[in-house]
């Protein structure tokens, strides 16, 4: 895994501190679970207008277009044998799309399998 450094005079956000640290450790936590030992995952911030958008990108197996509109569902695990196999709750991304709901942001996902 590699690790990314943000500089102090990096983007400025106006949240909840202990809920926006829930929601990275929920995300990032997310990707690494299911990024290969040998994997990247990459966390990124960037201005958007007046808002910010939060990335993260692996090198996971990817997921089905049928799975994306779900995985932000509380308790929703995608049915791959990758899934199965990875322990949890089914609750982390859905925590993270509260909160970003919660700031007036909104969560989304991109992929495709095996990538």
């Amino acid at each position: 895994m590699s690790a990314t450094r943000v500089p102090a005079d990096g983007e400025r956000v106006s949240a909840d501190r202990a809920l926006l640290q829930r929601l990275l450790i929920n995300l990032a936590g997310n990707a690494v679970k299911y990024t290969p030992a040998d994997g990247t995952v990459t966390l990124a911030a960037e201005p958007d207008g007046d808002a910010i958008v939060l990335s993260v990108a692996d090198r996971g197996p990817g997921a089905a277009k049928a799975d994306l509109e779900r995985l932000f569902e509380k308790f929703y695990r995608a049915g791959d044998t990758v899934a199965r196999r990875t322990p949890g709750t089914g609750l982390g991304l859905a925590i993270v799309k509260g909160i970003a709901e919660a700031h007036g942001g909104r969560a989304w996902a991109e992929s495709e399998p095996g990538g």
